[in-house]
């Protein structure tokens, strides 16, 4: 053999060299070996403990964007069981409790963060801020927050999320299509921002408007099935219900086949005059949801045009039974009265209902479209838009204007004498006398 490869070159097989010198070791030094296979056990799992959290903790962030709430607290609890002690894995999950409306868990993981830090960083008080206002109390912060947006602050988009979900819960509606129109100029793209402002303007009729907000947040995120729902309710209403069906097969294509979507179907049918397809798609509704009152509000419609008022007059009263105040219930009822001979008393009445929640509600679109903003620092305004709210049954809406009268005027009397009636009539009778003794003490309070 050549002298040259009986030497061998240390190009040859070079992995194996150290591996013959730690087993050669390993021999000489049975408890060193053990330690080192201790410490690269040790490695091996810390590595994969930090790969584990890791990921984890970037799902949940990606899911929490995509608003998949469920999936989000999966992942970022399954972090948690390996990273208890990440501050950071706490902020999210407390992200993520407050943008599902559960506050009290929010808070609990809002506090580990602090006991973590040794206090509150700004990332942290800025989600208590958050959370407090989204909570409620969104007009005793929003100044302080608005400075986020003033000041073109990274978490700007955020604060404006909240400042506008506050505001639409509130029916204050020209504030919410300000945050809004910020928040778009800031994300373009951003779907949910998109989805809110094209809800908005449909209440402040802005129709036009409101279709190409759909639009633009489909070309983003077509899966956003609740979006086309809405864009085909739209068309139905602009009398364009083929287009309206090309949107709502197409939810059908994509696996959605849920009672609202059927019963946009059936509406989009009979107005093609093809009935027996709007009554199986509505049969369909309410197999899977009984209690659906648009499908039976539907149905009764349907029963109308084929001259079985009998059969309408059912389904309509199980469906103001669901939802009492539902004007188009009200008055397709009184059309199935109407067509009975012998319940022409009870059609007028009924008309009559149905005339003064009509009222009622064009006078509250005309307070909420016109007076914008001014409506909520004035209290005159404010405490009829929360009677009106209380008279069409929208509950929460109501009390909040209500008592936001009273928040600039605590004499308000059309407030007071709506809040004593709604307690009496709640079975609260010491909420009830409270109010009453203001009507009758018109004294200013200290």
């Amino acid at each position: 053999m050549p002298a040259v490869l009986a030497s061998r070159s240390p190009l040859v097989n070079p992995p194996l060299r150290p591996l013959h010198s730690l087993f050669g070791s390993a021999r000489r030094h049975p408890v060193r070996a053990a330690a080192v296979a201790l410490a690269l056990a040790l490695a091996a799992a810390g590595a994969a403990v930090y790969g584990w959290g890791s990921y984890h903790l970037r799902a949940a962030a990606r899911d929490l964007r995509e608003e998949r709430f469920d999936d989000a607290r999966g992942h970022v609890r399954s972090c948690l069981r390996v990273w208890p002690y990440s501050a950071r894995a706490h902020l999210l999950a407390a992200r993520i409790e407050r943008q599902s409306d559960n506050f009290p868990e929010a808070e609990r993981h809002l506090n580990e963060c602090k006991r973590l830090q040794g206090g509150a960083t700004d990332e942290v008080q800025l989600e208590w801020l958050l959370m407090r206002a989204q909570s409620g109390e969104v007009d005793e912060l929003a100044d302080g927050l608005w400075r986020y947006v003033e000041e073109d602050r990274a978490e700007a988009p955020s604060v404006l999320e909240v400042l506008a979900q506050s505001y639409i819960r509130r029916m204050r509606y020209h504030s919410a299509l300000t945050c809004l129109d910020e928040w778009l100029k800031r994300e373009p793209d951003n779907a949910r921002a998109l989805d809110w402002r094209g809800w908005v303007r449909e209440r402040l009729h802005k129709l036009d408007e409101a279709a190409a907000d759909y639009q633009h947040a489909l070309a983003v995120a077509p899966q956003r099935w609740e979006v086309r729902l809405r864009l085909a309710d739209l068309l139905l209403l602009d009398s364009k219900p083929q287009e309206a069906l090309l949107q709502l097969e197409r939810l059908r294509q994509d696996g959605v086949d849920r009672p609202a979507v059927l019963v946009a179907l059936a509406r989009g049918y009979a107005a093609l005059g093809r009935p027996e397809e709007a009554r199986a798609a509505l049969e369909k509704a309410l197999a899977a949801d009984p209690d659906n009152a648009p499908a039976l509000i539907a149905l009764g419609k349907l029963e109308n045009q084929s001259q079985r008022p009998a059969e309408a007059e059912k389904h309509l009263r199980r469906a103001l039974a669901l939802t009492p105040f539902d004007q188009d219930a009200h008055f397709t009822l009184y059309q199935a009265l109407e067509a009975q001979s012998d319940r022409r008393e009870e059609a007028a009445a009924q008309l009559a209902r149905y005339k003064a929640l009509e009222a009622d509600a064009k006078r509250l679109t005309t307070l909420v479209e016109t007076r914008g903003e001014q409506a909520a620092q004035d209290p005159n305004t404010a405490s009829e838009i929360g009677s009106l709210l209380l008279r069409i049954g929208l509950q929460d809406q109501g009390l909040y204007w209500l008592n936001l009268a009273l928040e600039k005027d605590r004499q308000n009397r059309r407030a007071h004498a709506a809040l004593a009636d709604y307690y009496q009539k709640h079975n609260q009778p010491e909420k009830a006398a409270e109010h009453r003794r203001a009507l009758a003490d018109p004294a200013p309070q200290p």
